[in-house]
């Protein structure tokens, strides 16, 4: 497995201290940026700078909003917890809405290149709920391939994303 250079800082990380992996610089300035979703649209929203997209399908929105705005956070660093043998390959991202009536669609830059199939299994995207001590647990969906450094997953609820790579399934570690 190999680092996809863009994004390769991420990888850079500290000892843990208390169960927490720091990742990047100490400065962790998120990038903000707000999107108007619209009624009876579907939509897509792309920022290559920080490796996200978003789809929202038509009629995401509840009837009787006419149009909605959804924040977008994207952490280049910072402290983060993750079950044992999980290693961070993307930046976090916190999304912010309503709660929406069709499923979204958002997309991750990864790092992580792979040069067989199988190895594509040891990616899965974790979420995380509480905004003071961001600790990740796996969650089921999602969608990896050989050829993208992109990750796909459909969501129904917004909190904090990201990917990450189940180092032991590896049988050693080559990042």
């Amino acid at each position: 497995i190999k680092t996809n250079q863009k994004i390769e800082g991420l990888m850079e990380r500290s000892p843990p201290q208390n169960g927490l992996q720091h990742y990047g610089d100490a400065s962790n300035v998120p990038a903000e940026m707000e999107i108007t979703l619209r009624a009876g649209e579907a939509q897509s929203f792309e920022c290559c700078e920080y490796g996200y997209k978003l789809h929202f399908p038509k009629g995401a929105l509840p009837e009787h909003l006419l149009e909605c705005k959804i924040h977008v956070r994207v952490f280049l660093s910072g402290q983060y917890k993750f079950l044992k043998h999980y290693e961070l390959v993307s930046a976090v991202y916190q999304i912010s809405c309503p709660q929406l009536c069709e499923p979204v669609t958002l997309e991750i830059e990864h790092c992580a290149i792979f040069e067989r199939p199988e190895q594509v299994s040891y990616l899965t995207f974790v979420k995380s709920q509480n905004p003071h001590q961001i600790e990740f647990h796996p969650i089921s969906g999602g969608q990896f391939s050989l050829y993208s450094s992109y990750a796909t997953i459909s969501l129904d609820s917004f909190s904090f994303f990201a990917v990450v790579l189940h180092y032991l399934t590896l049988g050693y570690y080559e990042l």
